[in-house]
């Protein structure tokens, strides 16, 4: 029997039907042998920081999600999750903990705010773990590649699995 989690998912937009749309217009005239699905983790922090605004300093936050695999930051908007139940198999295990994430998260916010702000100063960042999150990926594997469909957001991106061994 296969072993079973229960994981927040990050509501997912599309359904199979709109995955193997997607599937057609990125592939046409190529067959898949197989569809699975693929649960992505990522540490998500609430990134509270001061910024200067007009001779004040404002105390202001913004969402930060980190991938848990590569370590890679970026800012996100608010969004539901569903604690949802998936096979243990079809979960990604972590390749950096909670202080790595944090390290690579508050790094980012940093720069992201020097940029977005256009302004040299020293950020007061602090980094509040909120959870581990996950999110969905359709996976259709074909003869010598896969394609992976983002469930969220629709972007995909084929794996050319014949040179990747």
């Amino acid at each position: 029997m296969k072993q079973k989690l229960l994981v927040p998912v990050i509501n997912e937009n599309l359904s199979f039907e709109d995955a193997s749309s997607i599937y057609d217009k990125s592939l046409p005239d190529q067959a898949y042998n197989m569809v699975s699905k693929s649960y992505y983790p990522y540490f998500l922090f609430q990134a509270n920081y001061k910024a200067p605004i007009l001779l004040l300093q404002r105390q202001l936050s913004v969402n930060c999600m980190i991938d848990a695999l590569n370590g890679q930051a970026a800012t996100t908007d608010n969004f539901h999750v569903f604690e949802t139940e998936v096979a243990h198999e079809d979960v990604l295990a972590n390749s950096i903990d909670k202080k790595q994430a944090k390290k690579y998260g508050k790094r980012y916010i940093i720069n992201h705010l020097g940029r977005s702000l256009k302004c040299i100063t020293n950020f007061d960042v602090s980094m509040c773990f909120k959870d581990i999150v996950y999110k969905s990926f359709w996976v259709f594997e074909g003869n010598g590649y896969s394609l992976m469909i983002d469930s969220v957001t629709g972007s995909c991106n084929v794996i050319n699995i014949s040179n990747s061994a």
